[in-house]
């Protein structure tokens, strides 16, 4: 089945120029954007047998509105390529479509824009049995990343370990009622306790987005087990609680990149002690700030990573800085300082692309290095026999 939703149609003029006044040729006005939605399989290739049939009747096509919700583009607004271009990477991302494709055509003369996707199967479920040292291990479940063509996620699943149970439930949406306000979460009910996690808040969905704030915490009251040389040497329970906050503006902010800056703060609650004795909770905090800058380039393959599906392989040159302080105020014992480092770059050359990322951070206190990382890696992929990719990867690193 498709789904067809015209989204917008609207004569639009260009308003005339007061005198003396230069600009740029304005490009082409979009009058009306359509947005076609396809199944998975197309009536061809459902023809071609039943089990095509099945998994489209299994299938719920998804909504117009869940395409129509990451367009960087508007009727009224001129023609944009690097914004389509951009669209069409934020829609593949989303992992629910097998392809996407946005091209243009005119309608009585007037500009149209026209968003084709084609549905990809976002139902898994998964079994496993393992047998280890005399002991048997399973586990069932199941994961649904397009609810009902909604784009929502949902998920359920049993799995049996020699030291406990875990049933665990999960669930989110990226853009509730068509904004960027994402929300998601799980719960863990363990047969020794409960674990959960949850997130909530507007992130940065888009090059062009301005700001983003985002609120990302867990909780839980738990066994956790220490062995030495295969046995199991003693039982401690930890309960605890901690939430993570971020929030950065751009300063500069388009399809053709941007520069962020932005604020971070934790704070966590938590106790470790011998299993079952409590004690009284700890509280710590810190506080941070970053800067990310990002030049996007992207290339889009095939048969890497994804199949024959397209893939947009990220070569952009991106860095972000950080720092983060925990003053012994805070909780610690004394204060330390962490500066963080990321850096990454990629190219393209004929069948041939690959990058390279550097990765720092370290915490600092009064008596110098206290620990640290510092990881390098390089990535070369060549196409060189058709739908096969050659991957060479290399990555060093040291840590204190």
């Amino acid at each position: 089945m498709s789904r067809t939703w015209v989204v917008l149609a609207l004569l639009t003029g260009v308003p005339a120029l007061a005198d003396g006044q230069e600009t740029d040729p304005p490009g082409p006005i979009i009058d009306t954007i359509i947005v076609i939605t396809h199944d998975i399989y197309s009536p061809e290739e459902a023809a071609k047998g039943w089990v095509y049939r099945l998994t489209n009747g299994l299938h719920v096509t998804t909504r117009p509105s869940v395409v129509s919700h990451e367009l960087l583009f508007k009727v009224g607004e001129p023609y944009d390529e690097l914004k389509l271009a951009e669209t069409e990477r934020n829609l593949r991302a989303r992992g629910l479509f097998r392809t996407v494709e946005i091209d243009t055509l005119r309608v009585d003369d007037k500009l149209a824009v026209r968003v084709v996707t084609n549905d990809g199967w976002t139902t898994s479920l998964d079994f496993n049995l393992n047998f280890s040292a005399g002991e048997v291990i399973w586990g069932v479940g199941g994961q649904e990343r397009n609810l009902l063509g909604t784009g929502a996620r949902a998920g359920l699943s049993y799995r049996q370990e020699p030291d406990r149970d875990v049933f665990t439930i999960s669930g989110g949406m990226d853009r509730i009622a068509g904004t960027r306000t994402g929300v998601g979460g799980f719960y863990q009910a363990l047969s020794d306790g409960s674990f959960g996690g949850w997130n909530l808040g507007v992130p940065f969905r888009a090059n062009p987005d301005g700001w983003g704030v985002d609120l990302v915490g867990d909780a839980g009251d738990q066994r956790i087990l220490q062995f030495r040389d295969g046995d199991s040497l003693q039982t401690y329970r930890r309960r605890g609680v901690r939430q993570l906050a971020w929030g950065g503006v751009a300063t500069r902010a388009d399809v053709r990149g941007y520069l962020r800056l932005g604020l971070a703060g934790a704070i966590k609650s938590e106790a470790i002690t011998l299993y079952p004795a409590t004690v009284p909770d700890t509280l710590t905090a810190t506080v941070g700030a970053w800067g990310n800058f990002l030049d996007p380039r992207y290339k889009v393959v095939t048969h890497y990573n994804g199949f024959a599906r397209p893939v947009d392989v990220d070569l952009s040159t991106q860095i972000l800085l950080g720092a983060w302080l925990a003053p012994d105020a805070f909780g610690y014992p004394r204060t330390g300082f962490g500066p963080v480092v990321e850096a990454r770059a990629g190219a393209s050359l004929g069948p041939m692309f690959g990058w390279a990322t550097v990765n720092a951070n370290g915490l600092y206190t009064s008596a110098g290095l206290d620990s640290g990382t510092v990881v390098a890696t390089g990535t070369l992929v060549g196409q060189f026999v058709r739908k096969t990719s050659s991957v060479l990867h290399i990555e060093v690193g040291a840590m204190k």
